[in-house]
């Protein structure tokens, strides 16, 4: 199942997964490909993201599962960066 949002659709598991990780504080940023991870942007007649399960996050699927943290939060200013407030916001009301 995937939600539009613009011209963008995303997969169910991105919005609904839990996900969290400790990161040190950097003030490199990193390329958008791999701010983004676990979240895949692919093309299919325009963008599609989905999530993409990687063994090394069980760890952080762990922790945001007892924390309750969810993938798009976490990785709301990797989201931002590339597709702006309004468009994690329309994002966010996917999952209210």
């Amino acid at each position: 199942m995937f939600y539009q949002i613009d011209n963008v659709l995303v997969n169910k598991d991105v919005v609904h997964s839990n996900f969290a990780c400790d990161l040190a504080v950097c003030k490199f940023k990193k390329p958008l490909s791999c701010h983004l991870f676990p979240i895949r942007v692919s093309s299919f007649g325009g963008e599609i993201l989905r999530y993409e399960r990687f063994g090394d996050c069980t760890p952080a699927i762990t922790k945001g599962n007892s924390e309750k943290t969810r993938m798009v939060t976490f990785l709301e200013e990797p989201l931002v960066r590339k597709y702006g407030k309004k468009w994690y916001n329309a994002l966010e009301g996917i999952i209210d």
